[in-house]
């Protein structure tokens, strides 16, 4: 049986470490529900938004037997290796998502598909008649 290098760590540095873990946990959890609004157009919204908490709570159905394989296999960094990849690979991938500050919000689907192109999206806006929610046009300036 493999022998791993245990650390002598402090309690007190391993509660602040779990408790800024949880932190973070609950920022990134209101932050996704909020992101994952403002990206969809306004008639798939609710199921997209739906579907994001489905997959949400398949992960954590997934995660117990995730953390059991890694007994089984007898590895046991095993599960943390697997929720530790997959928490960098999603924070790489959304930095490919579109910027959504002072930015209309996408109304419809043909909105939602054009959204994070290199067009010009609040002058495509304008072009519809639809008004821009912010008093701020891109160049930040007051709009009069």
């Amino acid at each position: 049986m493999k022998k791993y290098l245990i650390l002598e760590v402090p309690l007190g540095a391993i509660i602040a470490l779990t408790m800024f873990g949880k932190l973070c946990i609950s920022m990134s959890f209101k932050v996704v529900y909020q992101f994952t609004s403002e990206l969809m157009p306004t008639q798939v919204r609710t199921i997209g938004l739906s579907t994001g908490s489905m997959c949400a709570r398949i992960g954590g159905v997934l995660a117990p037997i995730v953390y059991d394989l890694g007994k089984y296999i007898k590895f046991q960094p095993f599960a943390l290796m697997i929720f530790g990849s997959c928490s960098i690979l999603c924070a790489f991938l959304s930095l490919m998502l579109p910027e959504t500050r002072d930015r209309n919000l996408p109304e419809t689907i043909e909105d939602g598909e054009n959204f994070g192109k290199k067009i010009d999206y609040n002058n495509e806006m304008k072009k519809k008649g639809n008004v821009i929610n912010s008093g701020y046009n891109t160049e930040m300036e007051m709009v009069s």
